[in-house]
């Protein structure tokens, strides 16, 4: 059994789902560049309150860094991770867009030698 309690994220949606380059995702770990975590304190709030807290905080991430330049392009929207299988879509404005119950995050390798090296995402 897995000790470890379920922490709410954000999951940042992007204009690319192939990064580029590949490598700077490759070499580091996909959730530094996809992943926001939330407080603790997100998972006490009533789901009102939470799309409040998640407005504001979406529109302070995407004015602090311009749109999300990054190996995945900019930022076209946010999944947040309110469970396991529980994700509501919310546009760069932190406006609720719908709710889904799963989503593929899609994965990344490198080949050397001919080998497929898989990276890990979460």
């Amino acid at each position: 059994m897995n000790s470890e309690r379920f922490q709410p994220y954000l999951w940042l949606k992007n204009s690319r789902s192939v990064p580029s380059p590949i490598f700077a995702v490759a070499l580091t770990d996909i959730e530094r560049w996809k992943k926001l975590d939330l407080p603790e304190s997100f998972s006490e709030l009533d789901i009102f309150e939470q799309l409040d807290f998640l407005e504001k905080f979406i529109q302070d991430h995407y004015l602090k860094i311009l749109g999300g330049v990054s190996p995945f392009g900019i930022i076209t929207g946010y999944y947040c991770f309110i469970a396991e299988n529980q994700i509501i879509e919310l546009d760069t404005n932190g406006k609720y867009m719908g709710t889904l119950n799963s989503l593929d995050k899609g994965h990344v390798s490198m080949k050397i030698k001919n080998k497929d090296i898989p990276f890990k995402l979460s």
